[in-house]
């Protein structure tokens, strides 16, 4: 919805990528690293795979 509003009033097409967070904050890195090892302890807990993870963020390293 955010990104065809923008690509209606830009007169271009628009995407927006929510699953990067690093990316997403040019001068808080930190904090979206903070967020995402945050996230995988949790998924660790959970019992989630790690390796899907990475992957579902496209995170190679």
């Amino acid at each position: 919805m955010i990104a065809q509003e923008a690509s209606e009033k830009l007169g271009q097409t628009v995407s927006l990528d929510c699953m990067r967070p690093l990316q997403a904050f040019a001068g808080g890195r930190a904090r979206a690293l903070t967020a995402i090892v945050a996230a995988l302890a949790a998924a660790k807990e959970a019992g989630v795979d790690s390796a899907q993870a990475f992957k579902l963020v496209d995170w190679d390293e």
